[in-house]
């Protein structure tokens, strides 16, 4: 009983400091989304247009590759543990995984495929939990202000 109350407290923990905002994002207005947006995917291409299509290029289908609109999606975040095979046998830092599920139809695609095959969902993997968290900030606020915006 002792130790499966310390698994909740663990995880409740684990899951409110996930959640939680130290610096709230705010979009005040298109240079803004684009400016972080840059920031987050330094090293990857990415592209964003005012209607909220959204392209991000992390270098292989296998870390994220895909294209969206932004508004056509429900976003969540997890936070998972490095599998042996990752690791390489060494311990490794907890991954986030933004995820990413169409709403209504198929709507995910890879942006290098030319038959532009949809999914209903995808996820990106970041290995550093500070970016990782801040993308699904990013995702979320970037949301509400195409929202309000188109």
């Amino acid at each position: 009983m002792k130790n499966i109350f310390k698994f909740l407290l663990l995880f409740i923990c684990l899951f409110s400091s996930i959640t939680k905002t130290n610096a709230q994002i705010r979009i005040n207005d298109f240079t803004d989304a684009r400016i972080y947006l840059d920031g987050i995917f330094k090293k990857s291409k990415v592209d964003l247009d005012e209607y909220g299509n959204l392209s991000i290029d992390m270098g292989s289908a296998e870390k994220g590759r895909y294209g969206f609109r932004i508004i056509d999606v429900d976003i969540d975040i997890e936070r998972k543990l490095g599998t042996f095979e990752e690791c390489k046998g060494k311990d490794c830092p907890p991954r986030i995984v933004v995820k990413f599920e169409c709403k209504k139809s198929d709507c995910i695609y890879n942006p290098k495929q030319w038959t532009r095959e949809k999914f209903g969902q995808a996820s990106l993997k970041f290995t550093d939990e500070k970016i990782g968290v801040r993308a699904y900030e990013f995702f979320k606020e970037l949301q509400v202000y195409i929202r309000n915006t188109i």
